[in-house]
């Protein structure tokens, strides 16, 4: 039967050193240092080609109605709705955008109130209240938020209510997004 030594060859043979020969070769290596050219500019937050390192963008985070789709409706039958968005990367609110869509006579003058905004369990207003959600439409200005920091998984939610009755046929569309800030 063959031992180690002759199967796998002797540990000096396989590039070990002897104890003598190491401490000679560590009394004669000077440390040294290798200079690397600066990253270029264009490159960024690249690490290599191909790899980036974590950084923040500038995104969208859809909200979709509690009820399925993207859009909540209110008519008749129906004056309470939501929305809500579950972010896969750490995501930032900071903007709502908000676009109110009216069909019919009566939905001229209801409101849609927003009930609160919440990421996860924490409401992000100072007090609970309702608001016209029409402020945040996309011709508003100075509107900008910085709501807590939504970790993927965690919901954002907002609670709708309709201040007003429609009759007969007459809708009111509501769809909404976040502008915010993302890890990537």
């Amino acid at each position: 039967m063959r031992d180690y030594n002759e199967t796998m060859g002797s540990p000096y043979m396989l590039g070990a050193l002897s104890p003598a020969n190491q401490a000679a070769m560590t009394r004669n290596v000077s440390q040294q240092t290798i200079t690397l050219p600066q990253q270029p500019n264009w490159r960024g937050n690249q690490v290599a080609p191909g790899m980036w390192g974590p950084r923040e963008g500038l995104e969208i985070l859809p909200m979709n109605s509690m009820a399925g789709g993207s859009i909540v409706t209110f008519d008749a039958n129906n004056s309470q709705g939501g929305f809500q968005a579950r972010p896969q990367r750490p995501f930032r609110c900071e903007r709502l955008l908000v676009s109110v869509g009216r069909q019919g006579t009566s939905a001229i003058g209801p409101l849609v109130l927003a009930q609160g905004i919440y990421v996860g369990t924490k409401l992000q207003q100072l007090q609970l209240g309702e608001f016209d959600l029409e402020v945040f439409t996309s011709n508003a200005f100075g509107v900008r938020m910085a709501l807590d920091c939504a970790d993927p998984g965690i919901e954002v939610t907002i609670a709708l209510r309709l201040a007003g009755t429609l009759t007969g046929t007459d809708k009111i569309l509501v769809g909404a997004q976040w502008l915010g800030s993302s890890l990537m």
